[in-house]
């Protein structure tokens, strides 16, 4: 029968991957070679970070679970769709329950409840300076050494990228726009990768391309910044992800009206007012239809 460690295994070799580089904080070289033989029961955790790094979504390999390990993961799980449905006041109850266990989860669980306090600490006014080295701090609970200005050569998890874009995020609001984009490219270029399977980039793609147009946009790169907008409203539309796609049309939108094609303008942000209207986002809705009244003069 084969093993979640064979596949491990078999997709390592296939891209020509090291066992220390895919284990970094995650567990030792000589903990992956036992898991890869067969030799060891390992937690559902260590196994989806390793197959995540390896460019794949665990989702499809993780099919035996204990119980306790399917409470966690049905949290963890709810933890982030409370935050994506702004419920920001159950969020912050179930991230302290949590974190009253917090040292007895493996580091990749850590880094998930890490990166879900720096999103409630970050809902009240906070220094970027000590935000910034909050996010390296979670990072390098995987990442012992990690260079900004050169992720080449890197393998990630979700969890890492995501850090990795809010770590991009204060770098610019402390004022470094060219390390900013420097990171965000470059965790663009490696989801798109071939290697990386579709699954995998469902969650972080689209969010590394909103903050990348949103960092181009507002310096002036208006041309490029419509470019990946445009990137990003074929992804949605392509995986039917209607929640982040009224971003990318008022990108569109935003930076279409900054090169003066005011008529096209218009019709993207108008067009993201609507499917944030459809997807019951009240407060983006707002913000659109803000802008169309004090650009364009124009109400809906």
């Amino acid at each position: 029968m084969l093993t979640v460690g064979y596949v491990i295994k078999k997709l390592r070799k296939e891209q020509k991957i090291t066992q220390e580089d895919l284990c970094e904080g995650i567990c030792t070289a000589s903990y992956l070679s036992r898991i890869e033989n067969g030799d060891v029961n390992v937690s559902d955790n260590t196994i989806n970070a390793l197959l995540q790094r390896l460019g794949q979504d665990a989702s499809r390999y993780l099919v035996f679970k204990t119980e306790k390990d399917l409470e966690l993961n049905n949290q963890l799980y709810q933890l982030r769709r409370l935050y994506s449905l702004g419920q920001d006041n159950s969020h912050k109850q179930l991230l302290a329950e949590l974190l009253i266990d917090y040292d007895s989860y493996d580091p990749t669980i850590q880094q998930f409840l890490r990166l879900h306090k720096f999103i409630d600490l970050t809902r009240d006014k906070y220094d970027p300076i000590e935000m910034k080295e909050f996010l390296l701090s979670a990072l390098h609970l995987t990442k012992g050494s990690i260079n900004l200005h050169n992720l080449s050569n890197q393998l990630f998890t979700q969890e890492e990228i995501m850090l990795l874009v809010n770590i991009a995020n204060m770098i610019e609001e402390i004022g470094d726009v060219d390390l900013t984009l420097k990171i965000l490219k470059a965790l663009k270029n490696y989801l798109e990768d071939q290697r990386i399977a579709p699954e995998f980039i469902r969650r972080p793609y689209p969010i590394v391309l909103m903050h990348l147009g949103k960092t181009l946009g507002l310096n002036s790169n208006f041309f490029e910044a419509i470019h990946i907008a445009e990137k990003g409203i074929e992804y949605c539309i392509n995986f039917d992800t209607l929640t982040i796609l009224p971003s990318f049309l008022y990108s569109k939108g935003y930076n279409l009206g900054k090169c003066g094609f005011t008529s096209d303008a218009i019709r993207y942000v108008t067009q993201a007012y609507h499917v944030a209207i459809a997807s019951n986002n009240q407060a983006k809705a707002q913000h659109y239809k803000n802008h169309l009244l004090v650009n364009y003069n124009l109400e809906i």
